[in-house]
């Protein structure tokens, strides 16, 4: 979510009108769930599109340190609800996914657990270095949650080369909000300064993205989830 926390403050109209029409969209299509004036649903399974396959994501969530399935994954504005709500579908069956030229995934999971981490990368290490000394130097980039995946799967796979999707929510007209340039701009420039480490990062609005798909579930994903904010 662009709205989410970082080191430089979201707009305040931005975010309240960005989680008030992502709460329509989800009352829109999840008509039967039970939701709070939060915007919170009575239990995760409501937030997410129908027909997923609950159980194994469930058992991916809970091995996370994340609390999702308690709190946050209820929210009509969780960015796992969407995550879960665009990749779902293929959480059993990722063979039949494919992230433009990349094909015949082994599998797909919510929530990677590393079980350590360490300074294994100089590209991402001078990223932590520099946001030691300036918590805010991208922004609305969540840069110190990106560093800790590049550790962990730097980790996990060696030299392999590996790549991270950053993939978040803008509204529909993203164009008229400047916040969300300045984020689309410090998002691309992380993924420059690391784009020599074997960890890669990739950076795309879930329009973009989506602009690539042909799925079944787009026409629910679109509805609920591509709409403008205005104020």
């Amino acid at each position: 979510m662009l709205a989410g926390n970082s080191g430089m403050a979201v707009r305040s109209d931005l975010k309240r009108l960005s989680y008030a029409v992502l709460f329509d969209g989800a009352r829109e299509n999840c008509p039967s769930a039970q939701w709070d004036e939060r915007g919170y649903a009575a239990s995760w399974v409501q937030n997410v599109m129908p027909g997923l396959p609950l159980a194994e994501i469930a058992s991916d969530l809970a091995e996370g340190a994340g609390h999702e399935l308690r709190r946050k994954l209820r929210a009509a504005h969780s960015s796992s609800a969407l995550a879960i709500n665009a990749f779902g579908s293929w959480r059993v069956t990722p063979r039949r996914f494919s992230l433009g030229s990349m094909t015949n995934f082994r599998s797909m999971r919510f929530s990677p657990f590393y079980e350590r981490l360490k300074r294994t990368d100089c590209a991402w290490s001078d990223q932590l270095d520099r946001l030691r000394v300036d918590p805010t130097c991208y922004g609305l980039v969540d840069a110190a949650q990106l560093v800790k995946h590049a550790f962990g799967l730097r980790a996990r796979y060696g030299a392999a080369a590996v790549r991270i999707l950053y993939v978040y929510w803008e509204p529909l007209n993203a164009h008229r909000w400047d916040e969300c340039g300045k984020h689309r701009e410090d998002a691309e420039a992380l993924a420059r300064h690391v784009a020599g480490s074997s960890v890669s990062l990739v950076a795309m609005s879930y329009r973009e993205l989506w602009s690539t798909w042909e799925a079944e579930h787009l026409e629910y994903l679109r509805r609920r989830y591509e709409r403008p904010v205005h104020g």
